[in-house]
């Protein structure tokens, strides 16, 4: 008898046409049951081990560094309006680390990130590399409003801002008749998760072209 004995574990409840096919692929590779269910085990483990962090969604200003990447793992950032990845992260934890860049609306990373950036990409308004637009990733001027039921904003409100806005999970908006194709351009980003949007018919294939997941966009 061997002096080495290996402990026996079993599976209730497993079914007997897998064991069987199990079985029949084990004698014809050579090897044992075992060792091909702990590699089925393995490769299962390390397939959820592996399933991303979401980070990010509903943030306005998020600055990824390698340090923070570092910590995250393996992430999926979601839903945030500047994003912004240091230029002290290296392509390899780059492409290890960030499995998706989804629903964002700027994307700025520096130039060697860039082409694996636009790989992981979706459904973002701009990904821009340092090297294409260094001011505005030193300095993002936009400013988020939303989570409310009901809002009408006039052009005033909007020279108020100052600033490039998103308008973000309303439930009703309303752009007011004085709103033009100059104050769109000017002061709106993207208008994004509104259920009813209701603007002048002056602007009205202009704002198609900055909404974003609307389910209804009225004209009047």
């Amino acid at each position: 008898m061997s002096s080495e004995q290996k402990d026996v574990t079993a599976i209730r409840g497993l079914e007997t046409d897998l064991y069987n096919k199990m079985l029949a692929k084990a004698k014809e590779t050579g090897r044992n049951v075992a060792e091909l269910m702990n590699e089925a085990m393995k490769a299962y483990l390390n397939q959820v081990q592996e399933t991303s962090t979401i980070f990010g969604e509903n943030m306005q200003n998020v600055k990824v560094t390698k340090k923070l990447l570092t910590e995250l793992g393996k992430v999926s950032f979601k839903g945030v309006i500047n994003l912004n990845f240091a230029k002290d992260i290296d392509k390899e934890i780059f492409v290890n680390n960030v499995q998706s860049i989804e629903n964002c609306l700027n994307v700025e990373v520096p130039e060697h990130l860039y082409v694996d950036a636009m790989k992981k990409a979706k459904f973002c308004l701009n990904v821009l590399s340092y090297s294409i637009n260094e001011q505005r990733a030193q300095d993002q001027n936009v400013i988020r409003i939303g989570g409310i039921e009901s809002l009408e904003v006039s052009k005033s409100d909007l020279e108020s801002l100052g600033k490039k806005v998103v308008f973000d999970e309303i439930d009703e908006l309303k752009l007011s008749p004085d709103v033009d194709a100059d104050a769109v351009n000017r002061y709106i980003e993207v208008i994004k998760d509104v259920d009813v949007l209701t603007v002048p018919k002056s602007i009205f294939f202009l704002i198609l072209t900055k909404t974003r997941d609307c389910e209804k966009v009225n004209k009047y």
